[in-house]
């Protein structure tokens, strides 16, 4: 009946209602619609592959395994994993206040895999990259700083990896309901 959900109109909904100063009273006036999106929003992330369960393998970096790394987004049911909606996923489990929840090191290695060579980031792992693209990943990246969805006590980074942390570190914090940089 054309009711699919899809996690960039699920951001703007979201979005729409904090800043109209009412995204609190309708989670809890609507019995159950948060504990509903929350679950919704988090089954959006492809699980991480077995073999991949044990970061890393074999001397390789935690953001690079056999050319594919992470567990990404998917917008929709069965679509597939795409990088912009690390943004609008994520996002929206951001204003709820429950990116937690995500997997966020296997996501953030996800968005990492799918950067370009030559700048930017593509849609997908070796895709090239696009404006679209490079800028929902790197707004990803910057939410992924905040909210403990990064928080992975257990994540121990290689030494080629702190490079990149160190860099994702220095990104400028973002509202996520308008989708800029805050000053």
């Amino acid at each position: 009946h054309g009711r699919e959900g899809h996690g960039g109109s699920t951001l703007c909904g979201v979005a729409s209602l904090r800043l109209m100063g009412v995204l609190d009273e309708v989670a809890h006036r609507l019995d159950g619609w948060k504990c509903d999106l929350v679950y919704w929003c988090v089954s959006r992330q492809y699980p991480l592959p077995s073999d991949r369960r044990d970061r890393g393998g074999e001397g390789k970096s935690a953001f690079e395994y056999d050319g594919y790394a992470g567990a990404g987004m998917q917008g929709r049911p069965n679509k597939l994993e795409d990088t912009c909606y690390s943004y609008w996923i994520g996002g929206t489990l951001h204003l709820l206040g429950e990116s937690r929840l995500l997997n966020g090191q296997a996501l953030r290695e996800y968005v990492l895999s799918c950067q370009s060579p030559y700048g930017g980031f593509g849609k997908t792992v070796g895709a090239m990259p696009d404006l679209l693209h490079s800028y929902y990943s790197l707004a990803w990246l910057s939410l992924s700083n905040e909210g403990g969805c990064c928080d992975d006590e257990s994540y121990a980074p290689g030494e080629d990896d702190a490079e990149t942390i160190e860099s994702i570190g220095r990104l400028r914090e973002l509202d996520c309901a308008l989708g800029i940089a805050k000053r």
